[in-house]
Formats: structure tokens, sequence, C-alpha cells
């Protein structure tokens, strides 16, 4: 007996940016709860490494 899987349904277009802009708020969050507890935390440098891991998972 073969085992028949689903094919991966595609995000609709318009659920793109949502997702997208999900990802950016979870990273400046992450990124200000980081500097908010660690007092030698720059927070511009802190940010901008958060939005770059952020940039990296929508690539």
């Amino acid at each position: 007996m073969e085992a028949v899987y689903a094919a991966p349904a595609a995000l609709p277009d318009d659920l793109r940016p949502t997702i997208q802009a999900a990802m950016f708020h979870t990273a400046l969050r992450a990124a200000v709860e980081h500097y908010a507890a660690r007092a030698e935390a720059e927070l511009v440098a802190t940010m901008r490494s958060a939005l770059a891991v952020a940039a990296q998972g929508l690539a």
C-alpha cells in the first residue's frame, strides 16, 4: 500500500505581508526585551541584529 501525502498548501498572497509583519514585530520585541535585561547592550545594535535575523527568515 502506497502512502499518499497532501501537497503543501501555498499561502494566499494577502497573508504573506501579515506573516512578515508578525516576524518583524517579534524580532523587535525580542530586541527590546534583550536590551532591557542587559545594561551593557546597545539598543540600536540589538534592534539591527534582531531585524537581520528576521530578514534571513524571510529569504
